[in-house]
């Protein structure tokens, strides 16, 4: 085998040559075309087809890349925009409710005041705080006590009118038993025709039922229905409900009346208890102005 650079491998002209070579030639055409404009052509030709073309793509994907990060810029921006609005708008949402809330509030304690004065008795306004967990009797809680001088027999009311009557006491508590527990009858008296009677439970916690009515009574739909007075727990002419239905079957002596209670447990939050045995002295608290069964 014959020791040197294979066939395969020779590379001709050596590097020197051939850069001479072909600086030489470079040299010779930019003189040619400087005194003949040969190539004039050729380039124009290059810029035609070749060069405007990849910066026309160059540009346009450059313009393309620039739209993309905009748009994905602005999508970001809208979102967060929109995530501040949502929240703005959820705590005005708030905000609105909370208004709302205290202004019922406001309404009711300027009732109450207004209920107050008409009672001429001295009273405490306390605040419901929830309901006894006993699916057969109606009670509410108050956050009122023997710290605030209350007792039990006491009467309760709201805006609306009577509510009804503290039954336990503890020292900054007081369960109160309202006119649709099963175990309340108070007096009351239509002043439209003037019959007394009593109330009982009625359907539901908003009714009551009239006891010891005549059915030959004068009894309509749309009376009021007050307290009489008499059990001297109860101021007279305080409001209990409105006569909602006048149900006479033959053959009864009585009719059958029902009462919607003018107070609403569920609504307020507010309730006022009176000190009635400032009012009447004497007076124990076995004396209620509800009979318990």
């Amino acid at each position: 085998m014959e020791n040197g650079t294979p066939a395969l491998f020779r590379q001709g002209l050596p590097e020197g040559l051939k850069l001479i070579f072909f600086a030489g030639l470079s040299a010779v055409l930019m003189m040619v075309d400087g005194k003949m404009q040969t190539l004039a052509a050729f380039r124009e030709a290059i810029a035609s087809y070749v060069i405007r073309p990849a910066e026309s793509v160059t540009e346009g994907t450059i313009r393309t890349i620039g739209s993309s990060a905009r748009f994905f810029t602005t999508v970001n921006a809208l979102t967060e925009e929109n995530e501040a609005l949502r929240k703005k708008n959820a705590e005005l949402s708030f905000q609105l409710l909370e208004y709302n809330r205290m202004k019922a509030e406001n309404e009711q304690l300027h009732t109450l005041a207004g209920v107050r004065s008409s009672v001429r008795m001295d009273t405490a306004t306390g605040e419901i705080t929830g309901e006894t967990e006993d699916a057969f009797t109606h009670h509410l809680e108050v956050n009122l006590g023997t710290n605030a001088g209350i007792e039990p027999g006491m009467p309760v009311f709201d805006e609306g009118g009577v509510l009804g009557q503290v039954f336990r006491v503890r020292a900054d508590q007081s369960e109160i038993t309202l006119l649709s527990d099963p175990s309340v009858q108070l007096p009351v008296l239509l002043p439209r025709s003037g019959i007394r009677c009593a109330t009982r439970s009625g359907e539901n916690d908003r009714l009551v039922e009239l006891l010891y009515v005549p059915a030959a009574a004068d009894v309509e739909e749309g009376d009021e229905v007050q307290t009489s007075g008499i059990d001297r727990v109860f101021p007279a002419h305080m409001a209990v409900g409105t006569v909602v239905r006048v149900e006479r079957v033959a053959g009864d002596a009585f009719a059958h009346v029902t009462v919607k209670l003018a107070a609403n447990p569920s609504v307020g939050r507010y309730v006022m208890i009176g000190r009635v045995k400032d009012l009447y002295p004497g007076n124990t608290a076995d004396q209620g102005g509800s009979t318990s069964k």
